[in-house]
Order: C-alpha cells, then structure tokens, then sequence
C-alpha cells in the first residue's frame, strides 16, 4: 500500500499563532527519509478545502485541552470523508494511549517523540508488515488494543532544520513574535503539576551548540530574521553549554534576539560576568515558572526551589538588562490561606524590585492529564473523563470539578486570577508602544475606551492585592471580561 502522509496540528482559527512546531519537525524528519508529505494548521487553514480521501494516513499532534477539542471534531470530518488511517501523537495521546486507541477515531498511537516510530510506522504499511515490531507504537488488530515496548530518545544532533519552508512565515510572525526553533527537549526536574519530565522520563537531551549556530544561521539566510524564541523546557540546564553557545554567537558576530524559558535556581547562581555574556549574546527575555510565593508550597509540589531563588533570579536578571517574566499557580490541592497570601506577597516583592519584571499570571490550577498531581486531585474527588470524546470537553478554565475548592474560594482566585492577567497586559501594551497599542486595539474607539477604563481598573487591581481584597470582586468577572476578551489583548 503506497502511504499518503498528511500532519494536522489542530486548533481554532487564531491571529498570528504560533508556529505548529511538533508537525514541522515531524515533516522535515520524513522528507528527509524520502517519504512524501503534507501539513495542515487548522488554526490559518480551513480543513473545509482539504479532500481527505486523498490521503491513506493522517497523523494528529494534540495536548489535552482546547486543541484536543479541536482534534476531536476534526477527526470526525475526517471519518465521514475518507478511509485513511488516523495516528495520534502528543502528551495526551502518550498518558492515555490504549484509551485513546479505543476510540473509533483513532487507529494508531505514537507514544512519546514521534519521529523513528511514525517512520517506522509508515514503512510498515506501505510494506504491509506487522506492526509489533515498532517501539513506541499502540495499534488495534482484531479488536483488540496492542501496547509494543517503549522507545529510546533520539540523537537530536541528528535532526534536520524543521520544515519552516511548508508554512506561510508571515501567518505566524510579526514584528513582537520570535521565530521558533528548538536547542533541546526534556526537564531532569520532577514538578508534580507538569507533564515534560513524564513525556520524556526526566531526561534532558540537546543540540550540540555548533548544531544550534548551524540552524540559526540558515533561518537567518532564508527568513531574514534575528528573532528566535527557544521553546527548549529549560535552555538553562548546562551552564557550560550556554556560556559556549553564548561566546560563539558574539565571536561570529551573529546578531540575535532571544527568548527562552528556565528556572529560577539557574539564574540565581548566575555571576553577573556569565549573565552579561548570555545578554550580549541576546538574551532579551526568559520565562520563569515560579508557581509559588510559600516554602511550604514549593516543597509540595517538588519544585525543588525557594523563595530566595525566585528574589535573586529576579534581581540577577534586572541588573544585566534581561526581563524575567514569571509564572505563578494558585488554587493547588493542599493550598492554604496563607500560601496563597505569601504567593500574593511574592508578586508585590518581584514588582518592588523593579516594574521592568513581568508576571503574566497567577494561572489557576487545573490537573494537567498524567501528571502526578493529576493522581492527588482524583483521589481528592476530582472526576476524569474515561474516553477521548469525554476529554474533548475538557479545558483548563473548568473549575466545576475542582472538588478540593469551595464556591467562594473559586469565586476569589478567579478575581486574583484576572486582576493580575489585566496588569500584564497593560504593562506589555505600555511597553510596546503607542503604535502597537492603537493596532492591537483595532481602532480609536477602543483604543479611547481602553486608556479611560484600564486607569480605572488599574487602581481598583493594586488596591486589591495591596490589601488582599478578593472578596465581592465582581467587577472583575464584568469589566475584567470586557478588557480582557472584547478587546482581544491577550
């Protein structure tokens, strides 16, 4: 059987997203090996213009959540038009694979990286050949579901530049967007709340940093871009790694600006002489999850850093020019009052250091599916979804089965949650200018609305956090709504 390749990565119509990374990689591997492929990005692509019945597998990357809606639906069209083959890939896909494979939807499952085993996979039914053979593989045969062996992580020195070339670059980018491209995969670390060091069992894995120059030099070439957002999960892992990538990009005399994530243990143990060198070398932000302002709540989760970590990154970056935005989750099982008070205090103490520090959000928890914390949350009454239909329901924003929370205490976070959200976001407006601020806006009516009533919320939202006023908050559900959503600023 000759194979018809087609990669989605689904999504809702968006403006400007970013770059559909997995299925870019996944492509450029392919290619490389000679098998003919297609993608499609439902979130700048109508599906509708897509005849299915052309292709005889269709792979789908999907995180459980909004895309997996999006997913869900899709693969339905799919079913109705064309008899091709769905394989799926991802985080969902890996925690849940023989449920997922049980569903009528789905035919194959690709656990963990997706490369070897979609290629292996795609060998196998041109050649129409068993398929027990290929690790990391879930299959149905006779109507039953086989699970075959893990398979081991990828050289990824061995992998080529994604596949940038089947995408409309100016869908994704504009000119506050970085350009994607990846150093490195995985986390040594154990949080509970997060699904990488499951995905990819708490091994780090990278570039070599000639490897990573290499690429940086090609995008460069072709795109014309010095913009590059390292969506590694942590780029700070090896310090002598990023201290020579560092040196390389200012000895070639390549001009970047770069945008990555890491911890905030790392950066605190930074000198300034190694903080200048990663800045010259364009360091303009780096995203740091913080999740928390308590000891005791830091330890809870095994986040495995502490307060003064999070004041001295803070203030490391500060001083050599580099913006540290952070992260914080509120409303875990186990939060106590005065965790969530000292996880407030924390965002007051990183704003006193200096309003040039971002915080984006004091994400309300939501069990991620297959992470450890997801476990304590089902045996304090939280209720899963038993198929992918089911999950397909389900989204982060969801508080209606967090049985660990009263109805006030949701109520409370809620408003935390969006008074801190609308200060980000006037913050980055501010910041990027009056010109961004009047585009993003759409027009002066808004724009006229936006400056009178973030004024208003602005002293409303510092008064609140001053005093831990949470109660009765309901303007922030009204008026927080409207700035936030109608706008379209976040």
């Amino acid at each position: 059987m000759k194979v018809n390749t087609l990669l989605i990565f689904p999504g809702h119509t968006e403006n400007c997203p970013t770059m559909p990374f997995s299925i870019l990689v996944l492509a450029s591997f392919l290619k490389r090996h000679g098998i003919p492929v297609q993608i499609l990005d439902t979130r700048v692509q109508d599906h509708l213009s897509i005849d299915f019945s052309a292709f005889t597998l269709i792979g789908i990357s999907a995180k459980s959540g909004e895309q997996l809606s999006s997913a869900v639906e899709l693969c339905q069209h799919i079913r109705k038009q064309s008899k091709a083959k769905i394989v799926w890939g991802g985080p969902h896909a890996t925690f849940f694979p023989k449920q997922t494979c049980n569903s009528d939807l789905a035919d194959f499952i690709v656990k963990g990286e997706g490369e070897l085993t979609l290629l292996e996979l795609i060998h196998a039914l041109d050649a129409e050949t068993p398929l027990a053979s290929i690790k990391g593989l879930v299959y149905k045969e006779n109507g039953n579901v086989f699970e075959n062996e893990k398979r081991d992580h990828l050289d990824l020195d061995t992998l080529e530049t994604p596949a940038y070339d089947m995408i409309d670059i100016d869908q994704y980018q504009d000119k506050l967007k970085f350009f994607t491209m990846e150093t490195s995969r995985g986390c040594p670390y154990r949080c509970d709340f997060c699904y990488t060091h499951q995905f990819h069992q708490r091994k780090w894995r990278a570039k070599s940093v000639d490897k990573i120059i290499l690429e940086i030099q090609n995008i460069k070439n072709v795109f014309g871009t010095h913009r590059f957002f390292f969506c590694d999960d942590n780029f700070f892992v090896n310090k002598k790694r990023v201290l020579d990538f560092s040196r390389a990009i200012i000895d070639r005399k390549i001009t970047t600006e770069i945008s990555c994530y890491a911890r905030a243990d790392y950066l605190a143990r930074y000198t300034p002489a190694e903080l200048d060198l990663v800045k010259m070398a364009g360091l303009q932000y780096i995203g740091i999850g913080a999740e928390a302002g308590s000891e005791r709540m830091l330890k809870e989760i095994h986040k495995d850093i502490t307060r003064e970590d999070i004041l001295r990154s803070a203030k490391n970056c500060v001083d050599r020019g580099i913006t540290p935005v952070y992260s914080f989750i509120i409303g875990i099982p186990g939060e106590r009052p005065e965790d969530l008070n000292a996880t407030i205090d924390m965002y007051l103490a990183l704003k006193s250091i200096s309003r040039k520090i971002e915080i984006n959000g004091l994400y309300i928890f939501t069990p991620y599916p297959g992470t450890p914390i997801y476990h304590k949350a089902v045996e304090l009454g939280y209720v899963p979804h038993t198929s992918l239909e089911g999950w397909a329901t389900w989204n982060f924003s969801d508080l209606s089965n967090s049985a660990w929370l009263t109805k006030i205490e949701k109520l409370r976070l809620q408003v935390i949650s969006k008074i801190v959200l609308f200060l980000f976001v006037k913050d980055r407006l501010e910041s990027y200018g009056a010109v961004y601020k009047r585009n993003k806006l759409g027009s002066l009516l808004n724009l006229i609305v936006w400056n009178v009533g973030s004024y208003i919320l602005e002293f409303n939202a510092r008064f609140r956090l001053r005093h831990k006023l949470f109660d009765f908050g309901y303007e922030w559900l009204v008026f927080g709504y409207i700035a936030l959503k109608k706008f379209k600023v976040t």
